[in-house]
């Protein structure tokens, strides 16, 4: 019986992870208000951390191509010391994102606060598109559509490390969380 309950927990987590990333594949056809770039590690020279720094040229990559009219960037101040939304900020004014196409958001300090200050920056009647890592693309589309928004895309970057080995074992536990919370 124990392994029978094994067996079937192994089994719903990788339905559960294929879910997630049929759920989060890219695709650029869309046209919308707002990309949200959700926040990740600032390292302790005040730079984005790589996974950071992919995400942000996600956005800014689909700001340049037009496909997204303005920038949320969303974090928090790290243990590091940096609010993480005036970092990205900086890095979209440096890399062609005009001053006025970027809203930042110092209170995003995990995916349904960002969700909660979107729809307080630029309402639900605004159509978005979540810019992070792969594995977090479903659960960030999850946290939009239960605030109230329509419009719902996701972008990632082509970026992976050997720590999306573990962001999968989270992210499951964390998309059931959202969505038995309806966070």
């Amino acid at each position: 019986m124990f392994l029978k309950s094994i067996l079937l927990s192994v089994f719903l987590y990788f339905i559960f992870v294929f879910y997630i990333v049929v759920d989060s594949r890219n695709s650029t056809d869309f046209k919308a208000d707002v990309g949200i770039v959700y926040g990740n590690k600032v390292e302790l020279t005040g730079k984005p951390s790589s996974r950071l720094e992919a995400r942000l040229k996600a956005g800014a990559h689909l700001y340049e191509k037009k496909l997204i009219g303005k920038l949320i960037v969303s974090g928090g101040i790290g243990k590091e010391g940096f609010d993480e939304a005036k970092i990205m900020a900086r890095y979209l004014l440096n890399n062609g994102v005009n001053r006025g196409d970027i809203l930042i958001d110092s209170n995003g300090y995990n995916t349904n606060m960002t969700s909660i200050n979107a729809f307080k920056l630029v309402g639900v009647e605004s159509s978005v598109v979540a810019i992070s890592q792969q594995y977090h693309i479903s659960r960030a589309k999850m946290s939009l559509s239960n605030i109230g928004f329509k419009e719902i895309y996701g972008f990632s970057p082509d970026y992976t490390e050997f720590r999306d080995v573990y962001a999968y074992l989270r992210e499951v536990a964390a998309w059931c969380k959202y969505w038995l919370l309806s966070l």
